[in-house]
């Protein structure tokens, strides 16, 4: 029998080790946990079980775990000759449990973010190595009883940031302030520790709903054809936008768009065939009204109420009294 450093147990031409989950071509272990090479971090002790895997097969194993030969036999079944290798791994994982959100996290862009990570023991700072990365890009790192905010990618650069003074009470959630819609994606909270590393992950999805109108009001001459912006940016797709024009002191609707459509029907009989979309600018968020012949009622207050699954917005514009 002989003890085989973890390195070289990954190179043997005997065995290979990938991925998660336990398995040979032989069939499948279930619940066992995985290899993680610790480089020149020492040798690991643990519990230990033992796992049989014919040479030659594929492992695949899903937690750090520390790997030993423990001896190499020669059967001699009634066909052919089958050697084992039987191996036993020391659970590294279980060491500790890193816990985080327990589904997506909505957000409204331009405000701040707690993402959620923490430990269900308090781990020694002076071994504790901890990283939070989004598509491998490093927000944030505490490290050596500090946080290193020289190794902060730009864009975080005075965004992200550790309640300090939890990080001792295993709690590792990260600050992320002033939320942009390029922020949305899967965010990786990992824990390393000379007893092994562990991680989680917190999914983020940003929502944002900004809606412009007319700084100034619109005059025209009665007949005349005028123009009442209104700019939406949203991250909600067309078919979950609604968007109503309304004459605001008469409350009538002068036009709408719902479910990916313009609404004819909904229109009040007095603008019928004169309101309408610019419809080639909606998909550009363009949701302006022109108006067409207008007359001396139709002076007054406008809105542009916009609606999506979780927001709504609205924005004014006026029509002056129309000349002569």
């Amino acid at each position: 029998c002989t003890r085989v450093p973890d390195s070289a147990l990954i190179h043997s031409t005997s065995s290979s080790f990938r991925g998660s989950g336990v398995s040979t071509e032989q069939g499948s272990v279930t619940d066992a946990p995985s290899w993680t090479d610790r480089g020149t971090a020492g040798p690991r002790t643990g519990p230990a079980v033992p796992l049989s895997v014919q040479l030659g097969a594929s492992v695949k194993l899903s937690c750090p775990l520390l790997l030993t030969v423990v001896c190499c036999e020669f059967l001699f079944p009634s066909f052919g000759l089958r050697r084992m290798l039987e191996l036993t791994y020391s659970h590294l994982c279980d060491r500790f449990k890193v816990q985080g959100a327990v589904g997506p996290l909505s957000v409204h862009k331009g405000v701040s973010l707690i993402l959620p990570c923490s430990v269900d023991t308090p781990l020694p700072l002076n071994k504790l190595e901890l990283q939070w990365r989004r598509a491998g890009t490093l927000l944030h790192m505490y490290l050596q009883g500090k946080s290193r905010l020289e190794l902060q990618a730009p864009r975080y650069s005075g965004r992200a940031e550790f309640f300090t003074e939890e990080i001792p009470k295993g709690n590792f959630s990260l600050l992320l302030k002033n939320v942009t819609a390029e922020d949305k994606g899967v965010y990786k909270c990992r824990v390393h520790t000379d007893e092994g590393y562990n991680e989680t992950n917190v999914e983020v999805d940003v929502e944002w709903l900004v809606v412009t109108g007319a700084s100034e009001p619109v005059s025209a001459y009665a007949g005349e054809n005028v123009i009442l912006t209104c700019s939406v940016e949203t991250h909600a797709p067309l078919q979950e936008l609604q968007v109503e024009w309304v004459k605001t002191n008469e409350d009538i609707s002068v036009l709408l768009f719902k479910e990916g459509q313009n609404i004819p029907e909904s229109q009040h009989e007095r603008f019928r065939g004169r309101a309408e979309f610019f419809t080639e600018e909606i998909p550009k968020g363009n949701f302006s009204l022109k108006l067409r012949g207008v007359r001396t009622e139709d002076r007054g207050e406008y809105m542009c109420k916009v609606h999506t699954d979780t927001d709504s917005v609205s924005a004014k514009a006026r029509l002056q009294e129309l000349g002569k």
